[in-house]
């Protein structure tokens, strides 16, 4: 579980540092604002953390402070959050819900930022922009090696359309869901711990610590 969520994530920071994107093509006025918006949002988001990599006169913990920044502006962090937590959300009193959150957005800054230095030249391909349903749009790219080194793989992102502004609820990997796939280690890691909220914050806690 943990080589696989390390592969996603470093795919995931390959993914949102060299993101650009043409205009879609959707069939109505309303949809095309609503799609163009979104790719937008993700384009101004890799465009931010392209800049945030290539800096060379700041130090990690700088970086960091700066990439949860963009996190919080551009993901719609506390509901993801809240989703990656699953049925254990409702389990956990109001002091433990806040703790969660607090090291949930700092511990996904941590990781990103500490696989900077691991973006190797690849660069994306848009594929398509298009509102699935009421609440989501969904952006299609593909992350190619021009060199020829590594295979293209595929990444959507997925981007909630009903709120006010825009945010990113996830991003999806060849089929694999980053949220999905860290609320199961997550629950796994709960059930293995008394099946207390309280055992993970620590566990994070602990982990942020070591990061830093």
């Amino acid at each position: 579980m943990r080589r696989a969520l390390k592969m996603l994530s470093v795919r995931c920071v390959v993914t949102i540092v060299f993101l650009g994107f043409l205009s879609a093509t959707p069939t109505s006025v309303a949809a095309e604002a609503a799609t163009r918006q979104a790719a937008m949002i993700v384009q101004d988001f890799s465009d931010q953390v392209l800049q945030l990599v290539t800096v060379k006169d700041i130090s990690d913990a700088e970086k960091r402070v700066r990439f949860q920044g963009l996190l919080n502006t551009y993901f719609d962090v506390p509901t993801i959050g809240r989703f990656v937590l699953g049925r254990y959300w409702r389990r956990a009193s109001a002091a433990e819900k806040s703790r969660y959150l607090g090291v949930f957005a700092k511990i996904t800054a941590h990781s990103f930022v500490s696989r900077f230095s691991e973006y190797d030249g690849q660069l994306p391909r848009f594929i398509s922009a298009s509102q699935i349903d009421d609440r989501y749009i969904i952006v299609k790219t593909e992350i190619f090696d021009p060199n020829g080194g590594s295979p293209p793989f595929q990444v959507n992102w997925r981007v909630v359309a009903n709120k006010t502004p825009m945010k990113i609820m996830d991003v999806v990997i060849e089929g694999v869901s980053l949220s999905i796939t860290q609320r199961a280690e997550y629950a796994g890691f709960i059930q293995q711990n008394g099946g207390r909220v309280a055992n993970l914050n620590s566990a994070l806690e602990k982990k942020l610590a070591e990061l830093k």
